[in-house]
């Protein structure tokens, strides 16, 4: 293991890339919570009209649910950093890898069934004046086909960076916990002295310092006489 600190978009410490790549992810989680809320406020106003605002509603309900868990998750992942706890930061890598998946499902949905998608939003399009309508029908299906996937492609390869970034820093993480912690000279001196054992230097001694230590002349022999014999 080597002692410099993973990196990530090219000069950023991991931890310190993660962090704002979480804040990030509150902010939007609050943004997204914000619009809910608003978009069902705006609905229980209407509420004679619940038919017509069904869908929005639905929207709201899933935009209020989606900015809550990301709001949880990323302030796990946030006392994850805090406090160097990795298992903390699983649950926002586990919601991103959803995300992926989500964007691979939509993805494959609009190159399936393109022909009733494109219907679907012309007919919306033509509800929104002659100017928008003008503008829609001037780019051709299969151009506005590839920008739209190309779209979703490249959010979902931004998400995918950002999946790979929260992950290096859980592994940065897992790694410091379990690397070996260095002793400082004082400590090694304390607890030295505790166990009876004199050392007051943390460094080992060199070759020098032990030419100077004086031999042993009289060794005490071995005794050599075996064990007597267990008696029964």
């Amino acid at each position: 293991m080597t002692g410099s600190t993973p990196r990530c978009c090219g000069c950023i410490n991991i931890l310190t890339g993660t962090t704002i790549l979480v804040v990030l992810y509150l902010i939007g989680g609050s943004l997204c919570t914000v619009s809910g809320v608003m978009g069902l406020a705006r609905n229980t106003d209407y509420g004679a009209y619940g038919e017509m605002y069904h869908s929005s509603s639905t929207t709201s309900w899933i935009n209020l649910a989606n900015g809550l868990l990301v709001m949880l998750f990323a302030s796990l992942a946030l006392h994850s950093l805090r406090n160097k706890r990795s298992g903390y930061m699983m649950p926002l890598f586990v919601y991103q890898l959803f995300d992926i998946l989500c964007y691979v499902i939509v993805i494959g949905i609009i190159i399936i069934y393109w022909s009733a998608i494109y219907n679907y939003i012309e007919e919306y399009v033509s509800m929104m004046g002659s100017d928008v309508q003008e503008s829609f029908n001037s780019i051709s299906p299969s151009t506005f086909k590839g920008i739209v996937i190309g779209t979703l492609v490249l959010f979902m390869l931004i998400k995918i960076y950002f999946a790979t970034v929260v992950y290096r820093c859980h592994k940065h993480i897992v790694t410091q916990a379990f690397a070996p912690q260095p002793i400082s000279t004082l400590a090694w001196n304390q607890a030295s002295v505790e166990n009876g054992i004199h050392i007051y230097n943390y460094r080992p001694p060199t070759y020098t310092d032990v030419q100077k230590i004086p031999l042993v002349e009289d060794v005490e022999p071995v005794d050599d006489q075996k064990p007597p014999v267990y008696a029964a």
